[in-house]
């Protein structure tokens, strides 16, 4: 005796269904492009690859030499590989429906580089301020300790130094700047300490890089 089995058609269109979604799931970082660019700008090879990938790139304007000249000879490989390939492992890529979001790889946000204690009743905080997508020291980023209430600002180079009394147990910096997001930086008293702290600039303009589209736009959204 053979057995058959029905398939509702609810089933088929659900199968199709499936097969669909996992096929657009499938990552944009994974698609294959082959092109040559010689002497070509960033921003014009980006589009290249948007356009040979289907999908659009998303990022800051600040954060990429777009008229850096490129030279690349691509054979049937992933996106993923020639990012990889194009900045040299220092940017992230984020997928957000059909964009890639390229970011730069931030540093730690603050690196104790040197900590000794003290054996006076004064103790001394010191280092440099960087932005954190770039690592360009910054100028005239407010130092602010928040119990003493004592204040400074970094100088040309970035660098600052705050001598603060032995009084609290415990202590922190307000780290300042227009145009870079407010950081709070704890640090332990009584010990001389040399700090690296990195801020987070704030993202203004965006850039698009989409298949037959370059221009500025809004991606508030893209998140």
């Amino acid at each position: 005796m053979v057995y058959t089995k029905r398939i509702w058609p609810g089933c088929i269109i659900l199968v199709l269904l499936l097969c669909t979604i996992g096929s657009s799931a499938q990552s944009i970082l994974d698609r294959r492009v082959t092109f040559n660019a010689n002497g070509q700008r960033l921003d014009d090879v980006l589009a290249i690859i948007s356009n040979k990938a289907n999908f659009s790139f998303s990022y800051n304007s600040n954060i990429l030499k777009r008229d850096s000249l490129v030279n690349l000879s691509i054979e049937n490989k992933t996106v993923r590989q020639v990012l990889n390939q194009l900045f040299s492992g220092n940017y992230e890529y984020k997928v957000s429906g059909n964009y890639v979001i390229l970011r730069r790889v931030s540093l730690q946000l603050t690196t104790v580089t040197k900590t000794e204690p003290t054996k006076e009743k004064i103790y001394t905080v010191s280092g440099y301020v960087v932005n954190s997508e770039t690592g360009e020291r910054l100028s005239n980023v407010s130092i602010y300790e928040t119990n003493h209430l004592t204040s400074t600002l970094t100088d040309e180079n970035g660098n600052f130094t705050l001598r603060l009394k032995d009084k609290y147990q415990t202590s922190s910096l307000a780290v300042s700047k227009d145009a870079y997001e407010d950081t709070t930086v704890s640090i332990q008293p009584n010990y001389d300490l040399q700090l690296i702290i990195a801020i987070v600039p704030v993202v203004n303009e965006v850039i698009i890089s989409a298949p037959n589209k370059f221009e500025p736009a809004d991606t508030t959204g893209i998140r």
